[in-house]
């Protein structure tokens, strides 16, 4: 009786399958931040924020849409990460000729050779879309039925972004731009059953597979996050899988892309910054270092690791952080630091504190108050 259940055991099993990292979350380091990207994508409304981040696990069905939203990486699954589905992706490859990988949602025929069946196609990721090629494969199709009236419909306001960075990350890689080509079928097949899929020997290795993965769902997992430092940082598992795919490839071509709302930035400073460790303390992933020296201050920045979610350019008081609106995209494989700004360490004329700043000879309290002074005789006259 046990194993007649089992499917649907498993099932509510996987219902609560996604672990999420609230130390990467926009939201959770920095309240102001206006990220929604999770909450708006959610096809069950299960992520909610207040105060904090939660996931409603009465309402999650473990699609893992909110996986590929996240630009940081707070949201990941053990039982069908990425990791995972990229070894679905290899054994399918290396027991079929074809060197072709086709993505599709339980909406397509999933009768076909080499088919990745998604819950819906926005649970893609630029992972997802590099990982055949890492594999061997020479091409990758998205096969995108007709959406209207699914339960995931409003999902794919992400997709197109999706498809556009993972399409420049292949050309960056040396891929032709074919190598990613969307067919839109616009026919609704409806979900098959099970059993009309698999054979019963294939049935049976799904059981094992899924079982497995299941256990493993609730093991404990070493990585660098840092459960008791509210401050902790480090780079989520989507950005660290994709580092990994990306340097697999030796040649890598030079590709220079608009930002918009990209997972990537390249960050400028000017001449306002004071040097305080604002920015560098509330950047999820580390990208942005501070150095103190006998000198002054050094503000470091990573690229490769960095997401673009805003947080240092929303949070700094002074306007001295900005985004450049291009973006190398070479910057993901070189994994080099480079100095943003060198402050140094100074004392007020006025007051004869110590400051740090690049050109200024007054702190920015004398500055201020110089300020308020000729604002109230201004108001006077």
């Amino acid at each position: 009786m046990f194993f007649l259940n089992l499917p649907d055991s498993m099932e509510k099993l996987y219902s609560s399958g996604i672990i999420y990292e609230p130390h990467l979350c926009s939201r959770v380091r920095f309240p102001r931040s206006t990220c929604q990207d999770c909450v708006q994508g959610c096809p069950g409304g299960a992520i909610s924020w207040d105060k904090t981040l939660h996931i409603n696990t009465d309402k999650c069905s473990g699609c893992g849409i909110c996986i590929s939203r996240c630009p940081n990486g707070v949201f990941w699954s053990r039982s069908r990460g990425d990791f995972v589905i990229a070894q679905e992706i290899e054994r399918l490859l290396n027991a079929n000729e074809s060197r072709s990988i086709v993505f599709s949602c339980s909406r397509c025929d999933q009768t076909a050779n080499s088919i990745i069946v998604l819950p819906c196609l926005g649970r893609l990721t630029e992972n997802l879309l590099l990982a055949p090629f890492v594999f061997g494969a020479s091409q990758v199709e998205i096969r995108w039925p007709e959406c209207s009236g699914c339960i995931y419909e409003k999902c794919l306001s992400h997709l197109n972004l999706v498809l556009f960075f993972g399409s420049k990350l292949a050309a960056m890689i040396g891929k032709e731009d074919s190598c990613i080509q969307v067919n839109k079928i616009g026919k609704y097949l409806g979900p098959q059953s099970l059993s009309d899929r698999l054979s019963r020997r294939d049935l049976f290795h799904k059981l094992r597979v899924e079982a497995t993965q299941t256990v493993a769902a609730f093991l404990p997992e070493f990585n660098n996050s840092n459960q008791t430092n509210p401050w902790a940082q480090f780079v989520g598992t989507k950005r660290a899988y994709l580092l990994k795919l990306l340097r697999v490839f030796t040649d890598h071509t030079s590709t220079r892309i608009q930002r918009d709302d990209l997972p990537v930035a390249d960050i400028e400073m000017n001449h306002r910054c004071v040097g305080c460790p604002v920015c560098t303390t509330l950047c999820p992933t580390g990208a942005l270092g501070r150095v103190e020296n006998t000198d002054g201050v050094d503000i470091y920045f990573r690229p490769d690791i960095c997401t673009g979610c805003k947080i240092c350019q929303e949070a700094c008081l002074f306007q001295a952080i900005s985004l450049s609106p291009t973006v190398e995209l070479l910057h993901l494989v070189s994994g080099d630091s480079r100095q943003l700004i060198h402050l140094h360490r100074k004392n007020c004329k006025e007051c004869s504190s110590v400051f740090l700043s690049i050109e200024q000879d007054i702190c920015p309290t004398c500055r201020h108050e110089k300020r308020d002074i000729v604002l109230s005789m201004k108001g006077r006259e």
